[in-house]
C-alpha cells in the first residue's frame, strides 16, 4: 500500500493517533512526495462547497480536527494557511504544546509567537521549550485572566496557586500589571459579580504571606493614576489601593505618590486623595507646600466636587495654620473663575474669613471681576471698593467673511496637464467643486477623448472609478463619489465603443476588472453563471440611494446621452466660481454671453443652479449685467442679485424667476406668480411643529415634529431646493448638498431637523451630520430664516457638545450683526422644554460656558431670549429651572430689566415650589 493510500485509509475510519504516528514516522523525503496527495486531499475535505443554499465542507469533525493537526507536518504554511484553518491551533495550546513535543514546526511557532489565544501557563510553556517568546503583553493580557481556569465539564474554578508555579510571575509579571494597560478590571468585574475572590483579594492573601512588598504595591497602584491608562482602569487600581486599607502611618509616608496622583485626568482618583488628605491635612506631617503647589490645577478642574474638596482642605489648613494662610487665600482666589453660583460662594466667604481687605487681595480678585455673580460681589463687598468697574464693550467686532475674493477663486482648467491632475483627485472628495470641476473638464477637452495618450493619463482615475463601483465606499467619500464610478464606467464603454484603436488601455482595464469581480462572486456561486455588475450593468442606476444626486446626476446623464450621440457637449453655467459654493455674478455673464454668441442653448436646471449660487457683490455687477446680456437675461440676473422686485409677465424663464424667488433670504410670503410651486413653504421656511409625547409601557418619547402646508396643484415642481433632501443622507455629502442653494437653505434645515434633531438617541452619521452643519454654519452670508432659527434652538439643547458649540458660536457672531430673532429662537426653545425635550441644563452650561458677558448686545440678546423662553414652559416647573432663572437675575443686575406681563404670570405659578421661592422674590 502507497503511503498516499495509507493516508487516506487512516483519514478514512477516523484514526487520529495512528494518522499522526504515520506521518511522523515519514522521513523529509518522503513527507515531500505525499504532498501533493495531502493537498488534493485537504483541499477536498476543508474548503467550503455552496449547496442548497447553505455552504458545507465534506469532512466530519474528527477529520478536520484530524487534517488540520498533520497538516503541519506535510504542507507547507501557504498551503496550510490557504486551506487548513489556523484559528484551529491559535486557541488549543495544550494541542499544539503536545505537537511541537513530538516535532517542533518553525513556520507554526513564528505564526503564533505573532498571533495566538494561549493561556498564561501555556505561554510559559512555550518559552521554557523554546518554541517562541511572548511578548510582554501577551503574558499581561492573559495573567489578567488567570485567576480561574476552565475545567473540562467548563466550570472556572479559582486557582491563585498558578501565580507561585513560575518564579518570573510574582518577580516581574505581577508588577508589569501596574505599567502596561490590561484587561484586569473587566475580568475581575465578571468574577466580582459571580465568585467573592478577585485580584484584589489575591494580592491581599499574597501580601500576607510575605510573598510581595506591601509599600510597593501601594505605590505602584497610585503611580498608576498617570500612566495615560483608560478610565476604568485608572478607577480599578486605585480601587486596589482602597481596598488594601492603608494605614495613617503608610499613607504619610506616601505622600509624594499622593501628590503625584492628584494630578492625575481621571476624577475619581483626584476626588479620592482629596478624600484622604481631608483627615491628613490637619496634622503636622502633612506637606502644606506640596498642597498648595498643586491647589491652582485642582481648583481649575471641570468637576465641580473636586473645586469643592479642595476649597474644604483650604479651610481647615488656614484655620490650624496660620503661616500658609495668606498663600492659601492667594490660591482659593482662582476658584472664583468658576460659573458655578455654590463654588464662587463658597469661595468668597472663604476669602472673608481669612483675609482682610488690602490692596493685593483686590488686585487678585479684579482679575476675575467680570466673572462675579450678585450674590458673590456682596461678600466681597470690602475688597472690590479699590476696583474699577469695568463694563462690557457695547458689543465686540465679529467681521462678516467676503466670499468672493481672489483668494477664494477656484481656478480654471487650462491644460490636460490640469485636469489630469484633477481626475487623480476627484474620489478624494477633498473640495466641494472638484466633482462638478472634472465633469466641466470632460466637456472642456472632449476632442481629446480620442487621444490614446490622453487617456493613458486619466486611466487611473477610470482605475478608482471600478474600486470604488464594486467595494466600500471610504470615510471620506459620500453617495456622489459612488455616482461618479458608475458615470466613469458607463462613460468609459463609450468612448471604447467610439475609438477603440485610442481606448484599448480602457478595454483593458474593463476586462481585468471583470476578471475580478467574477472571481470574487463566483467563488460563493452555487452556480457559476459568469454574471457580474459590469456585464448586467447596475440596475436602477441613479434609485436607491439620495434624491439629492439627481440634481448633479442630471449633468452627467446630459454627457453621456450627448456623448453617445455623438454630439457636441455643452459647456454648464452652474459650475461654482469661488470657494466652496459660490458663483460670482461677472463670471456667470461671461458664461451666458458665451453661449449666446456661440448660439448654445444654456439647459434650463443649469441655469437654475447657476442661479442657486449666484452670489450679489457690490454694484459692479449691475452694470457689468446690463452692458454685456440682452434684455431677458439681465431682467433675470438683476432680479436674483436683488437689484429689482420687478417680474416680467412674459419671461420665458418662469422657472428660473421662481428659483430666483426662493433664493430670496427671509421670504415670508408668496407672490401669485409662485403659488404653484410644489412645497414652496417647505422652501422658504413656513412650516408649523409641535412636540409629542409618545408613553409606553416602559419608556416615554418625545419627538419634534415637523409639517407645512403642502401645495399639490400642478406648475414648476423640481426647483433646486427640492433636492435638498437627506434620506440615506451621510455627512460626507453635507456640503454638497448645502451648494445647491447656500442663499436660503431652508429646506436642508428642514430636513436636519427631521433627520437628526432627536432627543432620545442620535446614532453616529446623525452626530456626524450635525458637526458638518455646524462648520457649514458660517458660509452662510444671509440671515436666517424661521427654519434656520428652529435649527439653533434645537441645536442649543442637542445632546451633541459640538453643535451646541458650533451654534453658541454662530449666535455670537449673528446677534453682533443684530442679524437673529432671539425672541423666536427663545420662544423655540420654550416650546421644546414645555414637554422636557431634553435637559435645560445643557442650555443653562452653555450660556455660562460661551454666551455670557461677551458685550452689552449679547446680554440683551441673551436676556430676550430667556424671557421668551419662560412663558412657554409648564406650569410644574422642569428640572434646573433654577439655573435658568439665576442666570436672568445675573442679567437684570447688570443691567435693570423690565419683566414682560406673561413672564411675571408665569412667575406667580411657580412662586408655589419651594425651591423657586428665594430666586422669584429677587427678580
Amino acid at each position: 500500500m502507497s503511503h498516499e493510500d495509507k493516508f487516506q485509509q487512516l483519514l478514512d475510519t477516523e484514526d487520529k493517533k495512528g494518522l499522526l504516528d504515520f506521518v511522523l514516522k515519514l522521513s523529509k523525503s518522503e513527507r515531500l512526495a505525499i504532498r501533493p496527495k495531502v493537498v488534493q486531499i485537504t483541499k477536498k475535505y476543508l474548503d467550503l462547497n455552496w449547496k442548497d443554499g447553505r455552504t458545507n465542507r465534506l469532512a466530519t469533525s474528527e477529520q478536520y480536527d484530524m487534517l488540520n493537526k498533520v497538516g503541519i507536518f506535510c504542507l507547507s504554511s501557504k498551503e496550510y494557511d490557504k486551506h487548513c484553518n489556523i484559528w484551529h491551533l491559535r486557541y488549543k495550546g495544550d494541542d499544539f504544546l503536545a505537537l511541537m513535543k513530538r516535532e517542533k514546526v518553525d513556520w507554526l511557532c513564528k505564526i503564533l509567537q505573532k498571533d495566538n489565544r494561549f493561556s498564561y501557563l501555556n505561554l510559559l510553556k512555550c518559552e521554557e521549550l523554546g518554541l517562541f517568546e511572548p511578548t510582554t503583553q501577551d503574558y499581561l493580557d492573559k495573567l489578567a485572566e488567570s485567576l480561574y481556569q476552565e475545567t473540562e465539564d467548563r466550570e472556572k474554578i479559582y486557582t491563585p496557586e498558578i501565580l507561585e508555579l513560575y518564579p518570573v510571575t510574582l518577580s516581574e509579571h505581577i508588577w508589569q500589571l501596574f505599567e502596561y494597560e490590561t484587561t484586569i478590571n473587566w475580568t475581575d468585574r465578571y468574577h466580582q459579580g459571580k465568585r467573592k475572590s478577585t485580584w484584589g483579594d489575591t494580592i491581599n492573601l499574597l501580601l500576607e504571606r510575605g510573598l510581595l512588598d506591601r509599600k510597593r504595591v501601594l505605590g505602584e497602584c497610585l503611580l498608576t493614576a498617570n500612566r495615560n491608562f483608560n478610565k476604568v482602569l485608572t478607577g480599578w487600581f486605585f480601587d486596589l489601593f482602597q481596598h488594601l486599607e492603608p494605614s495613617e502611618k503608610e499613607l504619610f509616608e506616601l505622600q509624594p505618590s499622593l501628590f503625584n496622583a492628584i494630578t492625575s485626568p481621571q476624577s475619581k482618583v483626584v476626588n479620592g486623595i482629596l478624600k484622604i488628605f481631608k483627615k491628613m491635612c490637619t496634622s503636622p506631617k502633612f506637606q502644606v507646600q506640596d498642597f498648595i503647589d498643586n491647589v491652582s490645577v485642582l481648583l481649575t478642574s471641570e468637576t465641580k466636587s473636586i473645586v469643592n474638596s479642595t476649597l474644604m482642605i483650604i479651610d481647615k489648613i488656614a484655620s490650624k495654620n496660620k503661616d500658609y494662610k495668606q498663600a492659601l487665600v492667594k490660591q482659593a482666589i482662582i476658584a472664583l473663575s468658576s460659573l458655578h453660583k455654590d463654588i464662587q460662594l463658597r469661595t468668597a466667604k472663604l476669602i472673608a474669613k481669612h483675609s482682610d481687605p488690602s490692596e493685593e487681595i483686590s488686585i487678585e480678585i479684579s482679575n476675575y471681576h467680570d466673572t462675579l455673580l450678585s450674590e458673590t460681589k456682596k461678600v466681597l463687598v470690602d475688597y472690590l471698593d479699590t476696583v474699577d468697574e469695568n463694563a462690557l464693550d457695547e458689543n465686540i467686532d465679529y467681521p462678516l467673511e467676503n466670499i468672493l475674493t481672489a483668494e477664494s477663486e477656484i481656478q480654471s482648467l487650462v491644460t490636460e496637464d490640469d485636469f489630469v491632475f484633477l481626475a487623480s483627485q476627484v474620489f478624494d472628495n477633498n473640495e466641494v467643486h472638484h466633482l462638478e470641476l472634472f465633469l466641466d473638464g470632460i466637456v472642456q477637452f472632449q476632442d481629446s477623448l480620442g487621444q490614446a495618450d490622453f487617456l493613458e493619463k486619466i486611466a487611473p482615475s477610470f482605475q478608482r472609478a471600478y474600486k470604488t463601483a464594486l467595494g466600500n465606499l471610504r470615510s471620506n467619500q459620500g453617495y456622489l463619489e459612488w455616482y461618479l464610478a458608475l458615470f466613469m464606467i458607463e462613460f468609459s464603454k463609450l468612448i471604447v465603443s467610439q475609438y477603440p484603436s485610442a481606448a484599448k488601455v480602457l478595454d483593458n482595464l474593463y476586462h481585468t476588472e471583470l476578471k475580478k469581480d467574477l472571481t470574487r462572486i463566483n467563488k460563493w456561486r452555487e452556480k457559476k453563471d459568469n454574471k457580474s455588475r459590469l456585464t448586467e450593468g447596475f440596475s436602477a442606476r441613479w434609485q436607491g440611494g439620495t434624491i439629492y444626486s439627481l440634481a448633479f446626476s442630471r449633468k452627467m446623464d446630459i454627457i453621456l446621452d450627448k456623448f453617445k450621440a455623438k454630439q457636441k457637449i455643452l459647456p454648464f453655467v452652474s459650475t461654482p466660481s469661488h470657494r466652496p459654493f459660490w458663483l460670482c455674478p461677472t463670471i456667470l455673464v461671461d458664461r451666458i454671453k458665451s453661449a449666446i454668441e456661440e448660439n448654445i442653448l444654456i439647459d434650463e436646471e443649469d441655469l437654475c443652479l447657476a442661479i442657486s449660487r449666484l452670489h450679489s457683490t457690490d454694484k459692479k455687477s449691475v452694470s457689468y449685467i446690463k452692458n454685456n446680456l440682452p434684455e431677458n437675461y439681465q431682467q433675470l440676473l438683476l432680479y436674483a442679485i436683488g437689484e429689482t422686485d420687478t417680474i416680467p409677465t412674459n419671461t420665458k424663464f418662469k422657472k428660473t424667476f421662481a428659483q430666483a424667488y426662493l433664493n430670496k433670504p427671509n421670504v415670508h410670503q408668496q407672490i401669485s406668480e409662485f403659488t404653484k410651486v410644489k412645497n414652496s413653504n417647505k422652501y422658504i421656511g413656513n412650516f408649523t411643529f409641535k412636540m409629542e409625547v409618545d408613553v409606553n409601557k416602559n419608556y416615554t418619547s418625545k419627538y419634534l415634529r415637523l409639517s407645512y402646508d403642502s401645495q399639490t396643484t400642478e406648475g414648476n415642481e423640481n426647483v433646486i431646493q427640492y433636492y435638498m433632501n437627506l434620506k440615506n443622507g451621510i455627512s460626507t455629502d453635507l456640503k454638497r448638498v448645502l451648494s445647491l442653494s447656500p442663499n436660503n437653505p431652508e429646506a436642508l434645515f428642514y430636513e436636519l431637523i427631521e433627520h437628526s434633531m432627536y432627543v432620545d438617541w442620535i446614532e453616529v452619521e446623525d452626530e456626524r451630520l450635525l458637526n458638518v452643519m455646524g462648520e457649514l454654519l458660517f458660509e452662510l452670508p444671509n440671515p436666517l430664516g424661521d427654519t434656520g432659527h428652529l435649527f439653533i434652538a434645537g441645536a442649543f439643547i442637542n445632546q451633541n457638545k459640538t453643535i451646541r458649540s458650533y451654534a453658541a458660536e454662530f449666535w455670537t457672531r449673528e446677534v453682533a450683526h443684530n442679524r437673529l430673532n432671539n425672541k423666536q429662537i427663545g420662544t423655540y426653545i420654550g416650546q421644546m422644554e414645555a414637554v422636557d425635550f431634553a435637559p435645560i441644563k445643557r442650555f443653562t452650561d452653555l450660556i455660562k460656558a460661551q454666551i455670557t458677558n461677551i458685550s452689552i448686545q449679547h446680554n440683551q440678546a441673551l436676556t430676550t431670549m430667556i424671557l421668551a423662553i419662560i412663558p412657554e414652559l409648564a406650569d410644574k416647573p422642569i428640572r434646573n429651572t433654577k439655573q435658568l432663572l439665576e442666570i436672568l437675575l445675573e442679567l437684570k443686575v447688570n443691567k435693570p430689566v423690565q419683566i414682560p406681563p406673561k413672564v411675571l404670570e408665569k412667575f406667580a405659578t411657580w412662586e408655589k415650589i419651594g425651591s423657586l421661592k428665594k430666586v422669584l422674590k429677587r427678580l
